[in-house]
């Protein structure tokens, strides 16, 4: 019964991330515009073109805004510059690593980066904010 919920559940996942944003059915050739803001994989530079990934974009800002450490951070008004808040934005930063890390191993995306960090001649790369908010734990 057990193994019955677990894959039902995962089926459910997997459903509702092909929902939110359907997957390429080819790869393609994506240009890297800044490597500091490609998250997934953390290796890209500035300036190097990738010939066949699956890419999928996202919005850190709302994505960081969504974690509980930056709620708390809004709502106690934690200062700029304060240990407390370093700590807070530490967490939230790896919070959405994992985050992340769990929409791509759903999805198969090959190359996860801040929306405008890189380019495909002629296409909209799908935006996977939502997934990835919904991945926050």
């Amino acid at each position: 019964m057990r193994h019955l919920l677990v894959f039902a559940l995962g089926a459910l996942a997997i459903a509702l991330v092909s929902d939110v944003a359907p997957a390429q059915e080819t790869k393609v050739k994506v240009k890297v515009v800044n490597g500091s803001l490609v998250y997934y994989p953390s290796t890209l530079k500035t300036g190097a073109t990738i010939p066949k990934v699956k890419p999928a974009v996202f919005s850190t800002r709302r994505a960081l805004a969504a974690t509980t450490e930056y709620k708390q951070i809004k709502a106690e008004k934690i200062k700029e510059g304060s240990a407390k808040r370093r700590l807070l934005e530490v967490a939230a930063s790896k919070r959405l690593r994992g985050a992340i890390s769990r929409v791509v191993s759903l999805s198969g995306y090959d190359l996860v980066a801040e929306t405008g960090a890189v380019t495909v001649a002629g296409k909209k790369l799908p935006d996977i904010t939502s997934e990835v908010i919904n991945n926050l734990q």
